[in-house]
């Protein structure tokens, strides 16, 4: 019996299934579609130069994660309906779905979106904007590479006047 429940543990753990997100989440489903138009979403609010690491390349992972793990299940749930209504590109007349677009439209779009009254797409670009920001300001890459990174903050100076 210990060996049948060994095997049917290993056989889900090998199989793949297409439909699903990249990683896995405990709390929200999201599917690879949306994680496809979640991962240009957020390479269309931080340009890229090519040779970034993974680390920033994945940052659609980071926000996945964060809407898992620091989100009610509420804003969950507009997150996904944003997203899908932003994929689909009828939320302005300028607007087209966001994955055959090409990054002067979507980077058109994304300025759009910054300036749209609140609703369920605005709600869920700013959870998208707000946590790629965070990913990337908390990032090995932007601290050590691009940042002046100490691991013991500051300098002590005895002659600074108070």
């Amino acid at each position: 019996m210990a060996i049948l429940a060994g095997g049917m543990w290993l056989m889900k753990s090998c199989s793949s299934d297409t439909k699903s997100a990249s990683i896995i989440l405990e709390n929200y489903k999201m599917t690879k579609d949306l994680e496809d138009v979640l991962s240009q979403i957020t390479k269309t609010i931080l340009p890229l130069e090519g040779h970034e690491p993974d680390e920033i390349k994945n940052l659609h992972l980071f926000v996945m994660k964060m809407l898992d793990d620091c989100h009610r299940k509420e804003e969950q749930l507009i997150f996904t309906e944003g997203l899908v209504e932003l994929e689909k590109g009828e939320w302005n007349k300028r607007a087209k779905p966001f994955t055959i677009a090409s990054q002067q439209e979507r980077t058109e779009m994304i300025a759009l979106l910054n300036d749209m009254e609140d609703n369920k797409i605005k709600k869920c670009y700013e959870i998208i904007k707000r946590r790629t920001i965070q990913g990337y300001n908390n990032s090995a890459y932007l601290m050590k590479e691009k940042g002046t990174y100490e691991l013991v903050p500051g300098r002590y100076n005895g002659y600074t006047n108070v």
